[in-house]
């Protein structure tokens, strides 16, 4: 895999992980320290770390650049339940890891999808 320039729709996937962490940061009530409460953001953000890697190493076209930024876009109705039900039930950091890893999980799969988007090997992203 080559690491290649950022095509601009990932920026809608930085966005989306950036926000993510910020509301996961102030909001979540886990107990402990700030790096505990920044950990607990950033595993509930892992999708979105998963689709913005996915920019630099899957997608070399704006097809599957697009399609990488709108699937930030339906995760982002995914964290928003996860990040609601952490806060409903406070399941702590057993609820944390379930909701990063099945996200994480559903964001790999949604790369795997990516894969079918046909694209031209001699073309690059603008």
């Amino acid at each position: 895999m080559q690491v290649q320039r950022p095509h601009p729709t990932a920026a809608i996937t930085a966005m989306c992980l950036m926000a993510a962490v910020a509301a996961n940061f102030f909001t979540l009530d886990h107990g402990g320290q700030a790096l505990t409460y920044f950990a607990g953001a950033l595993v509930l953000a892992s999708p979105f770390a998963v689709l913005f890697l996915g920019h630099f190493t899957l997608a070399r076209t704006w097809r599957r650049n697009a399609f990488l930024a709108g699937g930030s876009v339906v995760f982002a109705f995914g964290w928003a339940v996860a990040s609601f039900a952490m806060r409903w039930f406070q399941a702590g950091w057993v609820g944390i890891l379930f909701f990063g890893v099945v996200l994480a999980l559903l964001a790999c799969l949604y790369l795997l999808l990516a894969l079918v988007i046909p694209e031209r090997p001699n073309r690059q992203a603008v």
